[in-house]
């Protein structure tokens, strides 16, 4: 499956929203939006400021993300990888 991200920042913090399209859902691609003002509805997966996602991989429709959401604010740099299926929901797997 091939999908279409969309972040979404709030000013110079680090965090942001993440949408999503599901590109398998349309039969001719993006091709049908070429001449027309229809409109893509995307799929909210992180709809809240509450860190910032930034997608590394997936397959099928299990993404992973690298995420400063809950980890230690000493070094700033660190991170934990997120494991998030588009079909089940969030936070389906975590580790550090």
């Amino acid at each position: 499956m091939q999908y279409i991200r969309l972040h979404i920042a709030e000013g110079c913090d680090p965090v942001n929203k993440l949408y999503y399209y599901d590109l398998s859902k349309l039969p001719n691609a993006l091709e049908d939006f070429r001449n027309g003002n229809s409109l893509l509805l995307l799929a909210k997966l992180i709809d809240n400021f509450d860190a910032q996602y930034e997608a590394i991989a997936n397959d099928d429709t299990v993404f992973t993300f690298l995420t400063n959401k809950d980890a230690p604010s000493i070094p700033s740099s660190t991170s934990k990888i997120l494991i998030e299926s588009v079909n089940k929901g969030r936070d389906i797997n975590k580790k550090k």
